[in-house]
């Protein structure tokens, strides 16, 4: 699922579970860091209170350089068209 320029668009578990985790945090692993924007995909499940069965975080920097929890989505069915987090793009090469 990738756009004419090879951005990512809210990239689906099975896209992301294989990367390299680059940070563990405490529930969570960073699969994703562009510098501005991160993706981390949670560990735990709806039995453990996150919304979905594979849950997947965003944060932000913002314009301190602060990381600010932007939401989360559904790993398993990622929201596709329309206006919203859609629009969120993530390079590289995955």
């Amino acid at each position: 699922m990738r756009d004419r320029d090879g951005r990512l668009l809210m990239p689906a578990t099975w896209e992301i579970e294989d990367l390299p985790t680059l940070i563990q945090g405490q529930s969570d692993d960073l699969k994703i860091d562009t510098g501005d924007a991160r993706l981390w995909q949670a560990r735990t499940s709806i039995e453990d209170g996150e919304p979905y069965r594979n849950t997947i975080h965003i944060e932000l920097r913002d314009e301190r350089g602060c990381w600010i929890d932007a939401g989360c989505y559904d790993g398993d069915h990622p929201p596709h068209g329309g206006a919203g987090w859609t629009a969120m793009m993530f390079r590289g090469e995955f």
